[in-house]
Parts: C-alpha cells; sequence; structure tokens
C-alpha cells in the first residue's frame, strides 16, 4: 500500500501542477494502531499509526488554482480525519484553508476536529469532544494540512473553507463519508 500512496501521490502532485506533496508511509504490518473509535477523537492520525482503508476527494476549482480537501477512513483505527492542500495557482493567488470534519461517535456523543490551530474544548457536564479552531492556512510549514481524528463508527462530514486573500470565504466544499 505504501508505494501505491506514493505513486498515486506524485501522479496527484503532476496533474495538481507539480505541487509538492508530504506522503506518509504505512507502518510496518507489526505496527499496532494507538487507539480506536472514539478514544481516537483529537488524536493524530499519523501519530498513532492510523492507515487509511477508503478516502473521499473534492475539490474546488477556480481558474488554475485548485484546493483539494480528502476524508479518510482508517478501518484499523476506526476513525475518520481529513487532510487537504492547494496547488501552486492558489497559493499564488493568496488562498487560505480551514478544515473540519464532525461526527456523532460510537456513544451518541459530537465529535469535531479542526485545523489550523485548534485547541480543545470541554465541557464538564458533556461527552462532547470538541475542538475549536481560529485563523486559517497558507502552507506556511508545507502541505498537506490534516485535522485530529473523530471516531469512524457513523458517517463524518468533512468541510473546507476557501479564502481569498482578503480574507473573504470563496468557497466551502463537503466531504462526508
Amino acid at each position: 500500500m505504501n508505494s501505491l500512496r506514493t505513486a498515486a501521490s506524485l501522479a496527484l502532485a503532476a496533474a495538481l501542477g507539480g505541487i509538492p506533496l508530504v506522503t506518509f508511509g504505512a507502518p510496518s504490518a507489526s505496527a499496532a494502531a494507538g487507539c480506536s473509535t472514539r478514544g481516537c477523537a483529537s488524536y493524530d492520525p499519523y501519530a498513532e499509526s492510523c492507515t487509511a482503508a477508503s478516502s473521499i476527494t473534492k475539490t474546488y476549482t477556480s481558474g488554475a488554482a485548485v484546493a483539494t480537501v480528502v476524508n479518510e477512513y482508517s478501518s484499523v483505527c476506526k476513525a475518520n480525519w481529513v487532510f487537504a492542500y492547494e496547488n501552486t495557482s492558489a497559493q499564488n493567488a493568496g488562498w487560505t484553508l480551514s478544515l473540519s470534519i464532525s461526527t456523532t461517535d460510537s456513544s451518541g456523543a459530537s465529535e469535531s476536529m479542526c485545523g489550523p490551530s485548534p485547541i480543545l474544548e470541554t465541557d464538564p457536564g458533556s461527552a462532547n469532544i470538541i475542538e475549536v479552531c481560529r485563523g486559517t492556512y497558507g502552507g506556511a510549514t508545507g502541505w498537506p494540512m490534516w485535522t485530529d481524528m473523530v471516531d469512524g463508527t457513523n458517517k463524518s462530514y468533512a468541510t473546507l473553507k476557501v479564502f481569498s486573500s482578503a480574507g473573504k470565504t470563496i468557497a466551502s466544499v463537503s466531504d462526508p463519508q
């Protein structure tokens, strides 16, 4: 799967005008996932060795500028997360992005993760697991950007918001899985 994912990432990068993509290799067969279902909420999918078994991809295009969002599901971790990137034309246009993913988890509570700069909010009387994000991301430290995970028991809803260089929302793309 690692070589397939790398080949797919390189092909996608070429199709998007040569933007470099950060690829993450699959862990070895002996590596165990660090979490499962609700226990994955607010954890980084790559740090927990959660590999994607399925992905749903959506794009927003304006002229040559393209922003892409991918909702990934790990059957090993039974969790979802979302990542996004933009091509060079979008970067040159000054686009910035924000991401979110939400679901109703296996215990019936709400989970919502986001990027960039997530802050986990807790409500002592609630089982909900919610991150709040402020600001947008324009690729300062590379692409892709991604969220922490949510429980993958039920359908998850990913949203990519695209902002102009003036900070105005120019698109919102949803990606359920």
